[in-house]
């Protein structure tokens, strides 16, 4: 180790034996001592799973062993920090629990190295224990509801975040509630329990992930989705509260729903409500089984050995899972332009890169493979988050790329932008399943390796086996226009098939009701 490196961890362990928590003081020398030095990542790695296997509290051990995490991903490091978790789990309060499943929950989500069996099987363990102390406290509310005491008219829809219609996870709820209402004539009650990434229990976690919260709706009777008036209720942003999860759960018992439907992992209020009522997950990664403590949940591929051996390790079998096509809704494109009014060059190939976590998905492995592309007269249009000191880097270690970014950014109609694009270019990643719709709704062919959301909704006809075989079929479309407009003939077919939620959510509904009503 460098002295430089030295002397920062040295600062570190003397602030560490003068306090009994991690302060701001021995976040910022970590912060530093990454930023600026030259140590090798895995030494880095191995410096803080030192540190945390060394320290003597719990809070400093998974603080360092998020920090040792943070460098290069290590599915080793993880599943020690999990097993740190598991072996502890009676000393951990409640509340922060559930603050580390949601950390978890999205480390695996953001990061393909840890989406794994073992590592998911521990966070599912880890859900599991919890829900199972929450269980304790509201048992007088937990019997179960038979089937001919439940209004058959009435179905409550949950989801855990609710923000708006730019938001993937939002539009999927209005969607359903809309079909619920209008096409199976259901009354139904949109509940946002603001749960999603909760921060009650926080402790120091390096840098944790956060959602965001819509206070504007904290105090809506309806939403709105396509002429449709959805009733409409958001919990406050302190959950998960047993004094609210208590009026929730008291509220399921006096309005007695058909059955319960909701959108994502459900938090801890969802699992609670399948113990009165039947519940479905809808899942929001078609590509994978969700980590979540409702009985039912959907996918949107064939199970495979993986899957099976996955459902074994927690107790579930494969009647859980409930196959289906994950139906999308896209917002309508408003707006139309050339490429010369948005100052797009109009002579060349553009390639969409599209999402709102681009930072960490577009890595070096991506953007080696779109330098050597760009010799196929391809330059590429960023729509989303990206920032522009990333962009700097890129453009330094990728010369052949200077000028050939275009850093479009948010944009609340991306199909305007989707429209100019000639590609859509999916890096390796879990989500992206509704961009990737919008791009083959407009006829745009979609690359994209066998892995994550994109995958699965888009089809074996647009996927390539890695990055370096993706340069070679961006050299065919650019080079051979009858089988790009071939593809994008395919593209159109497949959207119209992932457009049609409608009668995909209506034979998950019955296939879900005929099993449930089984367990009865």
């Amino acid at each position: 180790m460098s002295n430089h490196a030295y002397e920062y961890i040295e600062k570190i362990k003397d602030e560490l034996s003068n306090t009994k928590e991690i302060t701001e003081t021995i976040y910022k020398n970590v912060l530093d001592f990454i930023s600026s030095t030259d140590t090798s990542p895995i030494e880095i790695e191995n410096v803080f799973e030192n540190l945390a296997i060394c320290s003597d509290t719990i809070h400093k051990k998974i603080f360092f062993f998020t920090v040792s995490i943070s460098i290069r991903h290590s599915a080793r490091v993880f599943e020690s920090l999990l097993d740190l978790i598991l072996n502890n789990r009676d000393t951990i309060e409640m509340n922060t629990m559930n603050y580390l499943y949601w950390q978890f929950v999205h480390y695996i989500f953001s990061y393909p190295e840890l989406n794994s069996i073992n590592i998911k099987s521990k966070v599912w363990r880890i859900l599991n224990f919890n829900i199972s102390r929450y269980e304790s406290i509201f048992s007088d509310l937990l019997l179960p509801i038979p089937a001919n005491e439940r209004n058959e008219d009435f179905v409550l829809v949950l989801t855990d975040q609710f923000l708006s219609y730019l938001h993937g996870p939002s539009k999927t709820a209005a969607d359903r509630c809309k079909i619920l209402m209008e096409v199976m004539n259901k009354k139904v009650l949109l509940l946002n329990s603001g749960e999603a990434m909760s921060t009650q229990g926080k402790i120091p976690f390096f840098k944790a992930f956060k959602a965001n919260y819509n206070s504007d709706l904290l105090n809506a009777s309806q939403i709105e989705w396509k002429s449709c008036k959805i009733p409409f209720f958001q919990c406050e942003n302190i959950m998960p509260d047993p004094e609210i999860i208590r009026i929730i759960l008291s509220m399921v018992r006096r309005q007695r729903p058909s059955y319960v439907i909701t959108i994502g992992t459900g938090g801890i209020v969802a699992p609670l409500i399948s113990k009165i009522i039947p519940t479905l997950s809808i899942g929001l990664l078609p590509s994978g089984i969700s980590i979540t403590g409702i009985p039912f949940q959907t996918l949107s591929r064939p199970l495979n050995d993986n899957d099976r051996d996955l459902l074994d390790s927690v107790g579930m079998s494969e009647n859980s899972i409930i196959i289906g096509t994950f139906g999308s809704s896209i917002l309508e494109q408003t707006s139309w332009y050339t490429r010369d009014e948005v100052g797009l060059p109009s002579e060349v190939w553009l390639a969409a890169l599209v999402g709102g976590r681009l930072d960490q998905e577009l890595d070096n492995d991506f953007w080696d493979m779109a330098e050597k592309a760009s010799q196929y007269e391809l330059e590429y249009v960023i729509i989303g988050t990206y920032s522009q000191s990333n962009l700097a880097r890129v453009e330094s270690a990728h010369p052949a790329l200077k000028g050939k970014i275009h850093n479009i950014g948010f944009v609340t109609d991306v199909l305007s932008y989707l429209d100019l694009c000639d590609l859509y270019l999916n890096p390796i990643r879990s989500g992206g399943g509704t961009s990737c719709v919008e791009a083959l709704s407009v006829g745009i062919p979609v690359i994209t390796t066998p892995f994550g959301d994109v995958s699965v909704n888009v089809g074996n006809q647009f996927q390539t086996e890695s990055y370096d075989s993706m340069v070679g079929l961006i050299k065919k479309y650019t080079s051979d226009f009858e089988f790009y407009k071939s593809q994008s003939i395919l593209a159109q077919k497949r959207a119209s098939k992932l457009l049609n939620s409608e009668d995909s959510f209506i034979k998950i509904i019955s296939e879900f009701n005929n099993r449930s009503n089984h367990l009865e």
